[in-house]
């Protein structure tokens, strides 16, 4: 079972833009976001986490649409 899919997400901003990334992370996996400053794993985190949302795609969190989300769940 996938635990987090991330399906063709871009975040734009001024000066550069992340994605379109895609990915899928199944439950139990280990995971590690690794690379050079500024190269978007914060914001990747972030995406995931909902306090950011994604310019384009889905992201999909233990079969939920992230951006489906209650506010009261950020």
């Amino acid at each position: 079972m996938t635990a987090i899919e991330i399906q063709s997400v871009v975040k734009t901003y001024p000066e550069f833009k992340l994605g379109p990334i895609n990915l899928a992370i199944s439950q139990g996996e280990f995971f590690g976001i690794f690379g050079p400053p500024s190269s978007g794993k914060t914001s990747i985190l972030k995406l995931i986490l909902g306090l950011l949302d994604p310019d384009e795609g889905k992201i999909i969190l233990s079969q939920r649409n992230a951006a489906e989300r209650d506010v009261a769940e950020r």
